[in-house]
């Protein structure tokens, strides 16, 4: 029997009770680097609590829902606009028939600069534009599908375009600074991120960021709505499901390159997280 969105919501608030899912750009868009798309979601189709290991921009062309970021709820309607990072978690809950714009970039490929304030803003960046903006948006954003061939300067040409779209909802979010607080968060999310394969805990963290580890923990549960543990086991149970996708490693294997200490330590953060066995994962999702 589906849950009610009360019953949703309240899953949201236990940690224990949320179905995250790790969302990665398949390898025929990562080859793109960036891609364009648009999809509707039923009302009632619920998509679950997830992170990206990339960058996500979306625009709402018409319909309701409810949008939970971090635990954060916001309506959504025509013209909302949001953006995810790999600091981000979040889920869709329509409550009528919804047609959004999507923006898929992989990390690395925009403006340094612009990326790290992205990565900084944590869950700030969303805003509702009026109708006049919104059609130059959907403007903006058919013509970036139209450079989706092979032609001269397409890929520049889509950059350019998802970066004028990003810098476009950064200034209706009217983000101005980013707090000190986002920044240490944001440096010990850039840890994780680059070392996650390698043994790692708060304490190490915090001792490189001149923390206390109980401020930093605190300080990670507040901004990002999980804690520094989650946030690491959710980093490595997404590139193992990348790496159960995409090679003929062994599960045990795959435990280990994750960063997982123990292969029986990672088969039960993977059954809790994922909702089955990385061998069951692996025959419904390998694209050997």
């Amino acid at each position: 029997m589906r849950k009610s969105i009360q019953e949703v919501r309240k899953s949201m608030q236990n940690p224990s009770q949320r179905p995250y899912t790790f969302v990665t750009l398949d390898d025929k868009q990562a080859s793109e680097a960036i891609t364009f798309s648009m999809h509707t979601l039923a009302k009632g189709r619920i998509v679950p609590a997830h992170w990206h290991n990339y960058i996500e921009l979306e625009i709402v062309a018409n319909g309701t829902a409810e949008h939970i970021i971090s635990n954060k709820s916001y309506t959504l309607s025509k013209g909302s606009a949001y953006l995810m990072t790999s600091c981000d978690f979040h889920m869709i809950i329509p409550t009528s028939d919804i047609t959004v714009y999507n923006i898929s970039i992989m990390r690395g490929i925009i403006d340094d600069g612009l990326e790290k304030c992205l990565t900084m803003g944590l869950n700030r960046f969303h805003c509702t534009f009026d109708s006049e903006k919104l059609l130059s948006v959907i403007e903006l954003f058919e013509r970036a599908q139209s450079e989706s061939g092979m032609g001269p300067f397409s890929t520049l040409m889509r950059k350019n375009i998802a970066e004028e779209l990003i810098v476009s909802l950064i200034r209706a979010s009217e983000f101005d600074e980013i707090v000190s607080t986002s920044n240490l968060i944001q440096k010990a999310i850039i840890i994780i991120n680059d070392r996650f394969m390698h043994p790692l805990t708060l304490n190490k963290v915090a001792e490189e960021l001149y923390l206390s580890p109980n401020y930093l923990g605190l300080m990670f549960k507040n901004e990002v709505g999980c804690s520094f543990n989650t946030c690491l086991t959710m980093t490595r149970i997404g590139y193992a499901c990348g790496l159960l996708n995409s090679t003929n490693k062994t599960v045990k294997e795959v435990a280990f390159e994750s960063g997982f200490s123990s292969n029986e330590y990672f088969l039960s953060q993977f059954k809790k997280i994922v909702k089955c066995t990385p061998s069951e994962y692996r025959k419904q999702h390998s694209s050997l």
